[in-house]
């Protein structure tokens, strides 16, 4: 039989047990995540050894973990998949890292619709799958339109005319039938211009595509590599 005495005691001894297994607060959680996005940034600073950037990308899913409304870790982690997804030599790595980025990318957009940091890097990594045969049904021309264009509305010189390079990708290689529209891509990569003096890459491609620039210079350095614009999403300016 169970008497009053007893049952206080074991409620007691259940608070006593409860205490001793504190649970980290919501700051505290914020500030353990903001460690790890600090982190990230500091491996981010190594990403030509691709293992660097892997544990980067460990860090921000831990921040995201621990503080899953941080848009700071969503936007970034989406940027490190695209990085990872264009660099590495293993093809299973490169869709899962452009599906990771595209996912986190959403995400970033929808806890900070006004920045453009979600809409860029959701739209890069919509463009870089757009490429890869083996998963073009994660993005649309529509989609990577939408959301560069949302860039552009929210802060035009957003990774130094990034934006407007890519819109003019898309429009130089995408069918008529789909919106391809050559004479558009040459005005937004003009436009590019006035925001993109520090961008190697869109240098590289209004020179390929015989806008603007010196053709006599087909390759630059970034990050370490010899690159030509080879693919429409090469080269997206992802320096820190």
């Amino acid at each position: 039989m169970v008497t009053g005495a007893t049952l206080v005691g074991l409620l007691l001894l259940a608070t006593s047990c409860n205490k001793s297994l504190p649970k980290e607060s919501p700051a505290t959680d914020s500030a353990s995540a903001a460690q790890d996005i600090s982190s990230a940034d500091q491996l981010y600073s190594q990403r030509a050894d691709l293992d660097q950037l892997r544990r980067g990308i460990v860090s921000l899913r831990q921040a995201q973990t621990k503080d899953p409304g941080n848009y700071e870790a969503a936007w970034k982690l989406s940027k490190f998949d695209y990085y990872l997804a264009t660099h590495t030599a293993d093809s299973k790595e490169r869709d899962e890292a452009f599906r990771s980025g595209i996912d986190a990318g959403k995400t970033a957009a929808q806890l900070q619709s006004e920045k453009p940091d979600g809409h860029f890097w959701l739209g890069a990594n919509y463009g870089g799958a757009a490429e890869q045969s083996t998963i073009q049904g994660l993005a649309t021309v529509k989609d990577i339109r939408s959301e560069m264009e949302t860039v552009l509305r929210l802060d035009q010189g957003y990774q130094d005319g990034s934006a407007y390079m890519v819109l003019g990708l898309v429009d130089l290689n995408a069918p008529g039938i789909v919106g391809g529209d050559p004479k558009k891509a040459v005005e937004e990569m003009e436009q590019g211009l006035r925001f993109g003096e520090p961008n190697a890459f869109l240098h590289l491609h209004l020179a390929a595509h015989g806008i603007g620039g010196d053709p006599e210079l087909p390759l630059v350095e970034v990050d370490g590599r010899d690159c030509r614009a080879d693919g429409i999403f090469a080269g997206i300016h992802s320096g820190s």
